[in-house]
C-alpha cells in the first residue's frame, strides 16, 4: 500500500516468508507511532489472509521479532508440515536452514504469492 512493503526475505524460514515494512523509517516496532503500527499489523494481517488462500494452509504466523537490520518489521510465514516452533527458534538465532532465496526461484515464489487486483 502507500505506506508499507511486503517482499521476500532473502533467508526464508519456509517458502513464501515475506517482510512486512512501514515505507518510512523507524528502527523498532517501538519507535513507530500507535496508529502506524495498527495500521502495518492491519497490512500484514491482509498478507497473512492473502497468504492462507494461496497456500492452502490453515495457519500462516506473523511474527515480531529483533534482527540485525535496525528497521521496524513483521515476519508472514505460511505453516507447512507445522514448522511454527521450528520458525521462531530460527528467527531467534537467524541462522535458517533453509537456503537462501534462489534468484532463478525468487521470481517464481513471488508470482506465486503476489496479490493481484
Amino acid at each position: 500500500d502507500n505506506n508499507h512493503l511486503a517482499f521476500l526475505d532473502i533467508h526464508p524460514l519456509a517458502e513464501g516468508h515475506n517482510l512486512v515494512i512501514p515505507k518510512k523509517h523507524y528502527p523498532t516496532l517501538g519507535d513507530m507511532p500507535a496508529r502506524e503500527t495498527e495500521a502495518m499489523t492491519e497490512f500484514a494481517r491482509y498478507i497473512a489472509i492473502h497468504y492462507q488462500s494461496v497456500t492452502r494452509n490453515d495457519l500462516v504466523y506473523m511474527l515480531v521479532l529483533g534482527g540485525k537490520v535496525p528497521h521496524a518489521a513483521m515476519h508472514i510465514i505460511p505453516n507447512y508440515d507445522n514448522t511454527f516452533q521450528y520458525a521462531i527458534n530460527e528467527c531467534i538465532s537467524r541462522t535458517s536452514k533453509v537456503d537462501p532465496l534462489d534468484i532463478d526461484n525468487a521470481y517464481h515464489v513471488a508470482n506465486q504469492y503476489r496479490i493481484r487486483s
